[in-house]
């Protein structure tokens, strides 16, 4: 069974962190609304993507943690249902773990992109 945030957990965790989003995990190939497991991460910060720029910085440089950047930073903004659960989420499905991560790492841009001058 799914494990999905209850209406009053998303405004709890809403409150306390204005701008979290909910990212589901369903099965491959399955319908819009499928109900999936939910995994709830509060927005980003500069210094949330300062550390992971440091986390690619110190992987470069030969250090742990190498190619587990953009996971590493999900797990630092997933406050739902906890730390923990998104470990063993990793643990079990690493890649989707890091497709978890870069998808917000996307979302940081804000939905904005850059585009060379016309003039």
């Amino acid at each position: 069974m799914p494990r999905t945030i209850t209406d009053d957990e998303l405004t709890q965790v809403r409150t306390k962190n204005p701008g979290a989003r909910i990212l589901s995990v369903v099965p491959e190939d399955s319908a819009d609304g499928t109900p999936g497991d939910d995994y709830v991460f509060k927005a980003g910060t500069k210094a949330d993507y300062l550390r992971y720029k440091q986390l690619i910085r110190q992987s470069m440089a030969g250090g742990s943690g190498a190619g587990q950047e953009a996971t590493l930073y999900a797990r630092g903004l997933c406050v739902w249902p906890s730390p923990e659960a998104f470990d063993e989420l990793r643990e079990a499905f690493p890649a989707l773990a890091e497709e978890l991560g870069q998808t917000l790492l996307e979302k940081a841009r804000g939905g904005l992109e850059v585009r060379e001058g016309k003039r």
